[in-house]
């Protein structure tokens, strides 16, 4: 036997254009699967009215020409599903049996919120919205691995050993994009989106590119649902977790409680301050404290003054977790100086 037969198979090792090259075929084929299924299902969306609708079906339900208060709001029905075209024939009988029965001054209040469903190439009003949340996701996850890929070729640092924990984002970012889109509101506070329309797309492709920033954001979901949660690693290394809320006072129009902040400090004087600042309902966290003696502060002003609250001194101890009483904001009084 040579010596060539004899020597070890050499380590397949992907380099920087087989990585792309895969990507690239990968992409095709999902590219190939989106466009084969939605030709073969059908997509829909819920379509608002128009200004311009708005101001027509206005105009039939005032129309005091026709008596019959009936008539008008058929008229007016009409109108709407011949301008609107709803996506099949039963959509557009359950559209009247809907709105039918209103009068005119009811159908009026109602056209903000009238939605149809009517065709789109996208699935955006059924639950095969979230499949359109998968394929997004995806789309965005590998577009980041092309130009991350394609920019490490051009300044010749390629990192094969790296490739696994790229490739690992096609299949776990997908997930985090679900669970990000399900609680939306619960990140947001009162702020929503329409999730049936093509925001939901340019979110979804969004979380996928910036699949790191998505696993944050799925950390701020978990701090929601378990604030001030101490791990047994902290707990070991007699971590302290502080979890508190500020209340504002009443009256008082100009501070919101995101713009409070929370200030830790040791009562002996030892060491530096620790800041939070709390979230939009006003708690507020503070992890990885060691034990001690610590006075709280909270502090926030407007054009009305400063606003602040103080505990002196709260002895904390190792390895727990402390609920700290509510921090009621008071208005700072300031002596006016003597005439």
């Amino acid at each position: 036997m040579s010596a060539d037969e004899n020597a070890a198979p050499k380590e397949f090792t992907p380099q920087p254009w087989q990585s792309l090259t895969t990507l690239v075929v990968f992409l095709v084929l999902m590219v190939v699967v989106y466009f084969i299924m939605h030709f073969y299902i059908p997509g829909s969306i819920d379509s608002k009215l128009s200004d311009g609708d708005k101001a027509v079906v206005s105009l039939i339900l005032n129309d005091t020409s026709k008596i019959a208060d009936a008539v008008r709001v058929h008229d007016a029905l009409m109108y709407i599903v011949n301008s609107v075209r709803p996506a099949d024939s039963v959509t557009a009988a359950n559209f009247f049996n809907k709105y039918s029965s209103l009068k005119s001054s009811e159908l009026l209040s109602a056209m903000p919120s009238i939605r149809i469903s009517t065709w789109n190439y996208f699935w955006l009003n059924t639950d095969t919205k979230y499949l359109e949340v998968v394929f997004w996701a995806i789309f965005g996850v590998i577009a980041s691995l092309l130009y991350f890929i394609s920019e490490a070729m051009r300044n010749k640092n390629f990192k094969e050993e790296e490739m696994p924990v790229y490739l690992a984002k096609i299949y776990y970012a997908p997930l985090i994009a679900l669970v990000i889109v399900f609680s939306y509101n619960l990140l947001t506070g009162n702020v929503n989106y329409d999730n049936s329309s093509l925001e939901l797309l340019v979110i979804s492709f969004i979380l996928g590119f910036f699949s790191g920033r998505a696993i944050e954001l799925l950390n701020k979901i978990k701090d929601v649902i378990l604030p001030g949660k101490i791990t047994a690693e902290e707990e070991a290394a007699g971590k302290i977790v502080i979890a508190g809320k500020v209340q504002l006072p009443a009256g008082a129009k100009e501070i919101t409680p995101e713009k409070v902040k929370v200030t830790l400090v040791r009562a002996d004087g030892k060491g530096k301050s620790v800041e939070t600042e709390t979230d939009r309902e006003g708690n507020y966290i503070f992890k990885n404290i060691a034990a001690g003696a610590y006075k709280i502060k909270a502090e926030t002003s407007s054009k009305e003054g400063k606003y602040s609250a103080l505990i002196p001194e709260k002895q904390l101890a190792e390895g727990k977790r402390v609920d700290i009483d509510l921090l009621s904001l008071i208005k700072e009084k300031h002596e006016e100086n003597p005439q």
